[in-house]
């Protein structure tokens, strides 16, 4: 995995484990300082970020009910 895409922006990965306080703490600095001025990967983190919270609210939901289980044959 690389910080950088080869046309120089952050990738997504890297994006992702920044939003997950997992960045290995080499890439820290870069990645900010990257994400100061770039808007397109403002916008990339952002656009993972609300993903990433969209995951989560459907995990903490409870699985949806079997309608087939209280069917009687």
């Amino acid at each position: 995995m690389s910080i950088f895409t080869h046309d120089g922006h952050i990738s997504r990965d890297a994006l992702s484990l920044q939003i997950l306080d997992d960045l290995p703490a080499s890439w820290v600095i870069p990645v900010e300082k990257h994400l100061s001025f770039c808007y397109r990967c403002q916008a990339d983190r952002m656009e993972i970020s609300e993903l990433i919270a969209d995951l989560r609210r459907l995990a903490k939901q409870p699985p949806p009910r079997d309608r087939r289980a209280s069917t009687v044959n």
